[in-house]
């Protein structure tokens, strides 16, 4: 049984100064998740990046949760992809330091 605790949910991080819109909030498998909403062919490793963004934002609005990809096929199936890579929450925080730095320095 699968409860949508928020959907579309607009979150900025007050400190690291960056935001996301969270497709979903959810329970189920007595677990909290974060879950992103995919319409395409293949998912990539960088989705484990962006959730992991998402989740820290999440923080803010409930405790720790796992984070998926929920894959929507043409023939009205899904793929439910769990993303757990360790390095995924260091990799987006050099890609917001990548970016920060390109804003301030690019003329």
């Amino acid at each position: 049984n699968v409860s949508i605790t928020a959907c579309e949910q607009r979150l900025a991080h007050p400190t690291m100064k960056y935001a996301g819109t969270l497709d979903k909030l959810a329970s189920f498998d007595s677990s909290d998740w974060v879950l992103d909403v995919k319409a395409t062919a293949a998912l990539s490793p960088v989705i484990g990046v962006q959730l992991a963004g998402y989740e820290e934002l999440a923080k803010d609005v409930q405790f720790k949760r796992r984070r998926a990809a929920v894959q929507l096929k043409p023939d009205g199936s899904y793929r439910l992809q769990e993303y757990t890579g360790k390095t995924d929450w260091p990799t987006f925080l050099s890609c917001l330091t990548i970016y920060k730095w390109r804003r301030s320095n690019e003329k």
